[in-house]
């Protein structure tokens, strides 16, 4: 893990949108891979963000979404 996130909005949450909280990560395949070994699951593959980075949603063992993004640099 590495840095902060300097960039982002805020915008109205629609109806019972759930919150997805983002941890940044050096490796994001390397994640994934670390994520489905321990049980979680893959809730939206990974995709680029053209000149941002890549991120993916995943979902952990006890239901709980969770956001992962690696920077491009």
């Amino acid at each position: 893990m590495s840095g902060t996130l300097s960039m982002g909005g805020m915008y109205k949450r629609q109806m019972n949108e759930p919150i997805i909280n983002y941890v940044m990560v050096d490796d994001i395949d390397k994640a994934i891979a670390m994520v489905e070994k321990l049980g979680g699951k893959i809730a939206v593959p990974k995709k680029e963000i053209k000149s941002v980075g890549q991120i993916v949603i995943i979902q952990d063992t006890e239901g709980n979404a969770i956001g992962l993004f690696k920077p491009m640099m």
